[in-house]
């Protein structure tokens, strides 16, 4: 989860001081931004606005400058309190999103009948 401010910068700035990014950056983010946004920002080194960030679906909540750290704690606090084995088990069936439909449904399955054990 990402809370930004409408202001707040973002940029791969390798390009910009003669470096090839070397920590993963050109394909890490793919997962959160497309190949095409990736590569601008890698290229360009041109700082993006949260603003923009949040237009292409990379940030969760877009806020007034000075207010993302007040956000993201009352996101996290809202977590914190809710179903703990819930959560885990909606992060799981997130990190193997990339499975095929018939695996992710199998996988989705075995996550209800768990749910529905417990109660």
């Amino acid at each position: 989860m990402l809370v930004a401010a409408r202001n707040a910068s973002f940029f791969v700035a390798y390009g910009k001081v003669g470096l090839s990014p070397g920590d993963r950056t050109a394909v890490l983010p793919s997962e959160f931004v497309s190949r095409r946004v990736l590569t601008e920002l890698c290229l360009t080194g041109e700082p993006v606005t949260g603003e923009r960030m949040h237009g292409l679906g990379i940030v969760n909540r877009l806020v007034d400058s000075g207010r993302a750290l007040t956000e993201a704690i009352s996101m996290a606090v809202t977590f914190a309190t809710g179903p703990q084995r819930v959560i885990v088990r909606i992060k799981k069936l997130r990190r193997h999103a990339d499975n095929t439909l018939e695996a992710q449904l199998e996988l989705e399955a075995r996550h209800v009948m768990e749910s529905v054990a417990l109660h």
